[in-house]
């Protein structure tokens, strides 16, 4: 079975270490560090060959953030995004 890349963006340490649990429990997963800078992440995901998930926090930075998925979706076409946040305005 092939693994799907996955790329965390969090901010906040324990959505973080939450998000790499769930990762972690998942056969089909696989969790690539990319570090907290965009264009970090558009490149590791832009160089992974196969499928990717791309795990995006939008509780701090949102705008920037936005900005990054509309990038992503538009230069990866084999990485799918979920967004999340634990505040509801978001």
């Amino acid at each position: 079975m092939q693994k799907f890349s996955t790329v965390i963006l969090s901010e906040n340490y324990s959505t973080s270490e939450v998000l790499k649990l769930f990762v972690d429990g998942i056969d089909s997963l696989e969790y690539i560090n990319a570090g907290l800078n965009g264009q970090e992440i558009l490149d590791k995901i832009s160089a992974l060959e196969g499928n990717s998930i791309f795990i995006v926090d939008l509780t701090q930075n949102k705008d920037e953030k936005l900005d990054l998925i509309l990038r992503i979706s538009k230069e990866c076409k084999k990485c799918k995004i979920l967004a999340l946040s634990d505040n509801p305005s978001v």
